[in-house]
């Protein structure tokens, strides 16, 4: 596969951003954010464009200018991020790039190639936050077959997977030219007020063994019999998941350990003894480093709408992330159906060659075609 960069440009917001919303706190809570970017590609089958005659050419123009118009409303992704406390929001702009792919989309979704997926993005989604990288930026990938992926970066100090939704959904429907605008919430640093701190990414972040990525499916089959065979408290379809291949099946320790984010943990980090609120945190990073424990990471994507993401061309029929640098993480991303899970999972080498053919795996985990 050949991707070929047809444009590079710079995007910026239709509308200057106001004098008194040029300094953008942000949040204790991005404060603590790794310097990544939070990455996700749609696919687009060339089918609804065939059947509706568009033409590529509009569709490119439509997505800039829509593009534009939706920044003026999010308009930190187009700023510029200073030291650990502020978005400078000097409406610098967006990186914007088109490219051509020498294949058709069916030779990506017939056998998925996970280290492939990442140059359908603009950039390397987690490589650290230098300057001149911008928060964000977006590449619309054209296949032979005329089919259409989107990848999008935003950094992950200003956003998460939420985030990232909210703003994809603006866009879509600025793009479709719905006349009600989304206007988003910007004010998460009166929450949760930012902090004199200097958070460093613990040491061994990124990994330096070999890592595998590989995603494994779920179907609502699956996810019911694994359910049914997790057995007690009746656990959610992220609970199930995440318990398989455990010791003792550890679904009712999860839900536990979650319950301890209530109102006095809140309290904790919008008050001054935010520290204590990480003690425990600290601890493990601390046991980490010195090879004392283990540390696997989980994020559920699962309710965040991107399969309702409509640029004019019809939904996405496949919404996914890339391979991660970091061993021990599993992302957790619907599938098309919405009953589905899909399980990306980066371990070391070693240990994925054990896990990819465990028992338990092999059991629940349904066919990956499309």
């Amino acid at each position: 596969m050949k991707i070929n960069i047809i444009s590079t440009e710079n995007i910026k917001p239709s509308s200057p951003t106001p004098d008194h919303l040029r300094s953008y706190k942000i949040s204790l809570l991005d404060q603590l954010a790794p310097p990544f970017y939070v990455p996700l590609i749609l696919f687009y089958s060339a089918d609804e464009f065939r059947s509706n005659n568009i033409d590529h050419t509009l569709i490119s123009d439509q997505l800039k200018k829509s593009l534009s118009a939706t920044l003026t409303h999010f308009y930190p992704l187009a700023g510029s991020l200073k030291g650990n406390a502020f978005v400078e929001c000097d409406d610098e702009g967006v990186s914007y790039v088109e490219a051509r792919v020498n294949i058709d989309l069916s030779m990506i979704l017939q056998n998925p190639d996970m280290d492939l997926l990442i140059k359908f993005l603009p950039l390397d989604p987690y490589k650290m936050n230098d300057k001149g990288i911008p928060m964000s930026a977006f590449q619309v990938n054209i296949f032979n077959c005329g089919s259409i992926a989107i990848g999008v970066c935003i950094s992950h100090q200003i956003a998460d997977g939420a985030t990232l939704a909210t703003f994809l959904n603006a866009w879509s429907k600025a793009a479709m030219g719905e006349s009600k605008t989304i206007i988003p919430s910007l004010d998460l640093a009166s929450l949760f007020p930012p902090k004199d701190i200097n958070v460093k990414v613990p040491s061994g972040v990124i990994s330096e063994e070999k890592t595998v990525t590989r995603r494994f499916v779920f179907d609502a089959t699956s996810l019911a019999l694994l359910k049914d065979k997790v057995g007690h408290a009746n656990p959610t379809r992220v609970e199930a998941v995440t318990s398989l291949h455990m010791e003792n099946r550890h679904v009712y320790q999860i839900r536990k350990a979650i319950k301890k984010i209530d109102n006095d943990y809140i309290e904790k980090l919008q008050g001054d003894n935010v520290l204590e609120a990480f003690e425990s945190k600290n601890e493990l990073f601390e046991s980490v480093s010195k090879k004392e424990a283990e540390m696997y990471r989980f994020s559920s994507w699962i309710r965040f709408p991107f399969y309702d993401i409509d640029f004019g061309f019809g939904k996405p029929i496949w919404a996914c992330t890339t391979t991660v640098p970091i061993k021990n993480i599993v992302v957790l991303m619907s599938t098309k159906s919405g009953d589905g899970i899909e399980a990306w999972v980066t371990l070391t080498e070693y240990d994925m060659a054990k896990f990819e053919h465990h028992h338990e795996i092999l059991e629940f985990v349904s066919s990956t075609e499309f």
